[in-house]
Parts: C-alpha cells; sequence; structure tokens
C-alpha cells in the first residue's frame, strides 16, 4: 500500500469511529431517559408496633391503654379517629393523651366491665406527620381483669372431719395487700370473720394469701362458718362485689383403736373370745377426753345376768388412752358387753360421733381338749401334751397329772 493510500483510510477510520461512539451515548441517554420517568411505589400508611398491656395480658378496669405507632403522629387527627368499642358495639367514653409523638394512651371515664374484651378502633383517618394514613382501620384488642374474686380456701367449703389443728387459708384472684415481711404486717387488712368466735392469728403470707392460724385447736364436731366481707379492695382499688361465705366440721370426738391388754389389737368386736377373767381393755380416743363424763358412759353388762361390773378406769397423762379393768374377776365362762356410749364427751366438750359396743366371752371351764400321744398309740414317744380349753396354772396341774407306771426320772413340765 502506498503512503497516499494510508492517507486516505485514517481519516476514514477516525469518521467510523465518532460514529459509534455517538450512537452509543444516544442509548445510554435512551436507557438514562427511560428510568427517570418508572412510577415511585406507594408509602406504606403508619402501623402500631406495641400496645400496653401486651397481649395476653389482663387491662385493669381502671386502667390506661397504649398504644405505639412506627412513626410520629398527627396527635389530633388520630386522637379523633380513635375509638374503644364495647362488646355491644358501643363506644366508651374518655380521654385522650399522647405520652409522646408515637405513642398514644386513652383513659376510659368510667370502671370497665370485668372479664370483658373491648376494641380499640384507628379509623383511616388516623395521620402520620408524614401525610401517611393507614389503608384499612387498625383494631386492637385489649381483655379486663376478672373481678376481685375468692378463688380457692382450705379447709374446702363443706369439708367434714378436719382436724382440729388445721389452719383457714384464702386465696385471692388479685393482691390485696403490698409484699411485706411478718413484722411490718399491722394494719393490714384481717379479711375473715369465724363463727364461733375464735381466738387467732393471721398473716398474709404473700400479696393475695392470707392465713389465719387459731390459737387454739378448734373445737371438735362443730361445723365452722367463715365470711370474708364485701367491699375487701385490692391493691388497683377494686372491690369485692359480694361476701364469700363457706363452712366446714371440725372432726367429730371418735375411738381411734381397741385392744386387749397384752393381746388382740383391734379385734373383732363382735365376738371376742376367751376373754382373761382380769383382761384390761385399752381404748384409745382421737383426742383428749373429758374423764368424767367417759365414766358415766362406760359399762359392762353380764348379757346372761343383766348385772352390772364394777369397774376401775385409769388413764394416760394427756386424757387419750383409757384402761378399762374389772374391779374384781369376770366370771368364767360367761358373756359380757362393753359399752361406751356416744355421750361421753371431749375435753372441749364435742360427743363422740359413734359410742362403742364390743361383745366378748370369758375364758370357759377347765377341760380337756385333747391328748398327744391319743391314748390308741402303740408308738413310743418321750413326751406327753395336754391342750386345755382355757389357761391354766402350771404349778395346779403337776401334783394332778399321774402317769403309770412311774418314769424312772421326775417329768419336766
Amino acid at each position: 500500500m502506498t503512503k497516499k493510500n494510508l492517507r486516505l483510510i485514517v481519516p476514514i477510520v477516525v469518521i467510523a469511529l465518532f460514529a459509534i461512539a455517538l450512537s452509543i451515548s444516544e442509548i445510554s441517554n435512551q436507557t438514562t431517559t427511560n428510568l427517570s420517568v418508572q412510577a415511585q411505589p406507594k408509602q406504606v400508611g403508619p402501623q402500631v408496633v406495641a400496645q400496653n398491656p401486651i397481649a395476653g395480658q389482663r387491662l385493669d378496669l381502671s386502667g390506661t391503654i397504649q398504644i405505639t405507632f412506627d412513626r410520629d403522629m398527627n396527635r389530633d387527627k388520630t386522637s379523633a379517629a380513635f375509638s374503644l368499642l364495647a362488646p355491644d358495639g358501643k363506644a366508651v367514653a374518655g380521654k385522650s393523651s399522647w405520652l409522646d409523638a408515637r405513642t398514644f394512651e386513652f383513659t376510659p371515664d368510667v370502671k370497665l366491665e370485668p372479664a370483658t374484651t373491648y376494641r380499640g378502633i384507628f379509623a383511616t383517618s388516623a395521620t402520620a406527620l408524614d401525610g401517611t394514613s393507614p389503608a384499612n382501620a387498625i383494631e386492637v384488642d385489649f381483655t379486663t381483669t376478672e373481678s376481685l374474686e375468692v378463688g380457692q380456701v382450705f379447709p374446702a367449703a363443706d369439708a367434714e372431719d378436719m382436724d382440729q389443728t388445721t389452719n383457714i387459708t384464702v386465696i385471692f384472684n388479685h393482691p390485696i395487700v403490698p409484699l411485706t415481711i411478718k413484722e411490718e404486717q399491722a394494719g393490714l387488712p384481717q379479711p375473715i370473720e369465724i363463727s364461733p368466735r375464735t381466738a387467732g392469728q393471721g398473716q398474709w403470707v404473700n400479696s393475695s394469701v392470707y392465713v389465719f392460724q387459731p390459737e387454739k385447736a378448734l373445737l371438735s364436731g362443730i361445723r365452722y362458718t367463715v365470711r370474708v366481707g364485701a367491699g375487701l379492695k385490692d391493691t388497683n382499688g377494686d372491690a369485692l362485689d359480694k361476701s364469700f361465705v363457706w363452712q366446714f366440721t371440725t372432726r367429730a370426738p371418735g375411738i381411734a383403736s381397741v385392744a386387749l391388754k397384752n393381746g388382740q389389737q383391734n379385734p373383732k368386736l363382735g365376738n371376742i373370745q376367751n376373754v382373761l377373767l382380769d383382761q384390761a381393755f385399752i381404748i384409745t380416743f382421737l383426742q383428749p377426753m373429758n374423764p368424767d363424763s367417759v365414766v358415766s358412759a362406760t359399762s359392762v353388762i353380764n348379757r346372761e345376768t343383766k348385772a352390772p361390773v364394777r369397774l376401775d378406769l385409769s388413764w394416760n397423762k394427756d386424757f387419750t388412752v383409757l384402761t378399762i379393768e374389772p374391779h374384781n374377776k369376770y366370771d368364767i365362762a360367761s358373756y359380757y358387753d362393753l359399752q361406751i356410749a356416744d355421750t361421753a364427751q371431749a375435753a372441749d366438750g364435742g360427743t363422740l360421733k359413734d359410742g362403742l359396743t364390743a361383745h366378748f366371752s370369758t375364758v370357759p371351764l377347765p377341760q380337756v381338749v385333747r391328748i398327744t400321744p391319743p391314748s390308741t398309740s402303740n408308738g413310743f414317744d418321750g413326751s406327753l401334751s395336754i391342750q386345755f380349753a382355757s389357761p391354766m396354772k402350771l404349778d395346779s396341774l403337776k401334783n394332778r397329772i399321774i402317769i403309770t407306771p412311774a418314769p424312772k426320772t421326775a417329768p419336766q413340765w
């Protein structure tokens, strides 16, 4: 290629490259122009991000509702857009206020109904400072606390046979008193009344549990009435609407066990056999007894002759264990009835719930029941066994048993 031709080609290439650059620039400008005219997404309206009480927590009957938005709000427009609706759809009157630019508060003018769900509604007219409003009404539910009630008592209502040393406990469903130590409880409410009147000491073991400890054991066999009076207030000032009353009955005086001294424990009282002629009976009571009343209520009668048996009665030191002995011996081979009537009284005046009746027979007249080995035996046995119908004194037998022919050595009895 000659130098002349080369001079002609270079300008042409430069012109072509310039044209290509202009094309690319035009395309770039067109792309930029297209992006600049795309529609902007619509801005989302305000949303609730927190509430107090939180979901699942109960609203006090005189409590204040708090609702927090995700942005600063127009206070006047948002307050006007709010209403708190009762279950019947009626609006609850109240006062609106703002804790800060995002936190709305509403306090009802009247005490709310217990255990009721109320619905807070912000209409779409609620407005944020950025000019946005919710696309749909915002709804927030609040459930109120239950009214002040007695939740649980001990002894339970209509409980029977309660131990006389039991404490009386009341558990409320709301805190009644602030948490305090025992030494600081002077002046706190004493919420129960007990009938018959009972001396003792009450204590709040926590803010909602009250325990009353009687000074002495409760009376036996008595139906007690306990009352928690209406008007008692919890820590929020809500009062007990009506009195709570319940009753329980203490254990009546009773007999725990019967035993033969040095003999059977709790025998079948319908037919106690082979009772020794000087046998003592031991009666254990569930509580201390009035000894004079027990003397009057206790008897042993000969079932055949109807003659009463003179008795000697003795007690342990706390009058819970009675020993009954015949002053003289029972008749041999005889039948008797031992009775403690239900007129016997405990030391506190309660009468026996059930009396005691035991039928027993004394040992029969002495007689031989069986001899071993028998007289027909031809085998050899170095021992002799005699079974009697009743307990015998060994010394009284030794000279009355004759063995013929006499053994070479004296028998070992």
